[in-house]
């Protein structure tokens, strides 16, 4: 019981930390394509001028 115990909390943990690199993973990546986008904005709105 206590092996078994042990092995689902230590589940359990590599879970969470696997779920919190995917949500840093995630965030960094959304915040990379915002930064591109709004680079190619400005680009436009330079060309434009």
């Amino acid at each position: 019981l206590y092996l078994v115990s042990t092995f689902i909390s230590n589940r359990l943990t590599t879970n969470k930390s696997l779920c919190k690199t995917l949500m840093q993973g995630i965030l960094g990546y959304g915040l990379f394509a915002l930064g591109l986008k709004y680079l190619t904005i400005k680009k436009k709105q330079h060309q434009a001028q």
